[in-house]
């Protein structure tokens, strides 16, 4: 079988995909209305960047840790309330920039390759963004947050040499960043004030 020890650096790229739990609650006191949206934001996109590493070997057991980061391009937006019309339209965006993770991996070494379990920290930046529109209302407000977020990941792979000492590997990696909040305040001359919280777990 393959010797998996030492030192190793490489680049990545691949594909993201979030369901994120949200709800956002929109309280209008002069119009003694409270509307709550629930749904799933699911930002996706491609990732790319690099990794380095170290790796030791006892027999056929691998283990050792690893670190990445990772540009994203993963994005979605939804429309709640009465999306297109003329009441009140409350569209949220939300974006990962960048995440990265700090792991140990622990494998199985079988003839050239070897599969493995990994886990550790998770890391990355999540921006959210909330605009209100409503003509009939004469309502309009928007905000925006961006934030570095830290959690955890697990996942599993399977690496393999290709030529020399250059090899190749499948991964698989849950993420989960906590979760955001983000308010606003919206005033309209016909409702008065609107107060808007938004939470978003990012998953």
């Amino acid at each position: 079988f393959a010797n998996w020890a030492g030192f190793y650096a490489g680049g990545n790229g691949g594909y993201g995909l979030g369901r994120n739990s949200s709800a956002l609650t929109v309280n209008a006191p002069v119009a003694a209305a409270v509307f709550i949206d629930q749904w799933k934001e699911s930002p996706g996109g491609y990732v790319g960047g690099a990794q380095i590493g170290y790796g030791w070997q006892t027999g056929k057991i691998v283990f050792g840790v690893e670190t990445d980061i990772q540009g994203s391009g993963m994005k979605d937006s939804a429309c709640l309330a009465i999306c297109g019309g003329s009441s009140i339209n409350d569209v949220v965006e939300q974006k990962i920039k960048w995440c990265g993770t700090l792991r140990g991996r622990v494998g199985y070494a079988a003839g050239p390759a070897w599969f493995y379990g990994t886990g550790g920290l998770a890391y990355g930046n999540v921006k959210t963004t909330l605009i209100e529109s409503s003509p009939f209302f004469a309502l309009s407000g928007a905000a925006s947050t961006s934030s570095n977020k830290t959690g955890w990941t697990v996942g599993a792979g399977a690496e393999a040499p290709i030529w020399g000492n250059w090899t190749a590997k499948t991964e698989y990696l849950y993420m989960d960043l906590g979760s955001t909040s983000l308010s606003m305040t919206s005033i309209g001359p016909l409702i008065g004030p609107v107060f808007h919280t938004l939470t978003s777990e990012v998953k």
